[in-house]
């Protein structure tokens, strides 16, 4: 009988500290949880910015930006030409290779390739060191565009 007791008691002590520990943990899932909720609200925030920042930029200078495939988006500028503000310019941006380069493909139309080259070779001078490397080189290529626009 006392031995019976005792079994029982520990039984009981055993389960005590399992329901002990099922509780600490779903605290703590609950914890990470709102963390996690919290996280994902501020990513909603963020991508609205940029949304709306995407949205000012393709409303404003007709820049347009898609990603066509891992590290590589597709960008599209509009309101070059005057004749024609609707033509669009295009060119894929992508990161390559070991040292996470920048090149151009699928430029249409277009650019002279020593005029192309000098806008990659100057991004990939200042990337990624340089927050402004990345607009400088979008400014330096809608430059190309509209002397291609002018003809």
């Amino acid at each position: 009988l006392a031995a019976t007791a005792r079994r029982s008691k520990v039984a009981a002590a055993t389960r005590d500290r399992f329901l002990e520990m099922q509780k600490a943990r779903m605290d703590e899932v609950r914890r990470e949880e709102a963390q996690l909720e919290e996280a994902d609200a501020a990513a909603a925030v963020r991508l609205a910015e940029v949304d709306r920042f995407l949205g000012l930029y393709q409303e404003r200078l007709g820049l347009a930006v898609a990603r066509v495939a891992p590290h590589t988006v597709r960008l599209t500028l509009t309101l070059l030409d005057e004749e024609r503000p609707e033509r669009k310019f295009a060119f894929s941006l992508g990161l390559a290779g070991a040292e996470a380069e920048y090149s151009v493909t699928d430029c249409q139309p277009a650019l002279p390739a020593a005029s192309l080259a000098r806008c990659v070779e100057q991004l990939n001078a200042g990337a990624p060191t340089e927050a402004a490397a990345l607009p400088a080189f979008v400014c330096r290529m809608r430059r190309a565009f509209q002397e291609v626009a002018m003809g």
